[in-house]
Order: structure tokens, then sequence, then C-alpha cells
């Protein structure tokens, strides 16, 4: 994740886009100390809801079981919306789009996923709340409208 600019990726259904989003940050998460990430989505339930691929961190816990036990000293702490490495104090944590997410907080990456489906109200006061919590932003979503916070964030990056 390279630090001091905002990524914005236009994907298309089933090309894996969310799963690369997701995994990178679990990389830096598991072997890089004091890493500290937030995962945002539209809903709640798209970020954290056990047993369905669809959230975010499922995708995590899908990867966490089938992996070698050795990777881990200790297993990693796993609440609804938080994920601890517990040998080297990395996080990666979760919230719903609003139109205060991450205000006052501080993270090496936010992943921003499906920025398009968020209305353009929420969308822009998003913009607003994260642009200080990290230099590295990551929007990941499926074009929409040629319109609202995410197609001002791809097309204009200053915003």
């Amino acid at each position: 994740i390279r630090s001091g600019y905002d990524l914005g990726i236009e994907k298309s259904r089933d090309m894996g886009a969310s799963w690369l989003c997701v995994m990178v940050p679990e990389w830096f998460w598991h072997f890089f100390p004091l890493q500290s990430f937030l995962f945002v989505s539209r809903k709640e339930e798209y970020v954290y809801k056990s047993g369905d691929m669809k959230a975010l961190f499922q995708k995590i816990e899908f990867v966490h079981k089938r992996q070698p036990k050795w990777l881990f000293k200790r297993p990693p702490k796993m609440q609804s919306l938080h994920l601890e490495n517990m040998d080297n104090g990395s996080t990666i944590d979760g919230e719903s789009t609003t139109g205060d997410v991450g205000r006052g907080d501080r993270r090496t990456a936010v992943l921003l996923d499906e920025f398009a489906s968020v209305p353009s109200d929420e969308g822009y006061k998003a913009l607003a709340s994260t642009r200080d919590v990290t230099r590295c932003r990551i929007f990941n979503s499926t074009p929409k409208a040629a319109s609202g916070a995410c197609y001002d964030m791809i097309t204009s990056p200053d915003v």
C-alpha cells in the first residue's frame, strides 16, 4: 500500500477486486507490526456478517481458516468489526459509510468498498471525514452514475 495518494478502482462484477482490496491490507496486517486499517462499506453487514461471503471481514476469515497454523504464534482476535493480530499489534476495523466515518482516526489505509452506492450527500461527507485519517484511501466500486462523490473522486482526485 503506497502512502500519499487516493486510488479509485472502477470494477466490473466478478473480477475479484474486493478480494484484492481486502487481501493486500491483510498481508500488511499479518506481516508488519502496528498497521491499522479501516474497511468501510455502505452497510455494516457488508463489512461484517458471519457466514456471508459478501462481507469484507468474512473474506479474511475464509483465508485465515485455510492458512497453516504456524503462521500465527497466537490466534488473531476477531470481534464483529475488529480484527487484531495478537503477535504484532496490527488491526483492521470496520464501519458503515456515514458522514462521520473515521473522523478523528489515524490509519495506515482506508478501504471504501462500493462507494458509488453511497448516497451523494453521505458520500461527500465521508470524503471530508476520511481526508485526514490516512494518506492512502482506496475507493473500490462498480460504477453507478456519472455524478456523485465516487465519480468526482475518481475523475478529479483533488475532491
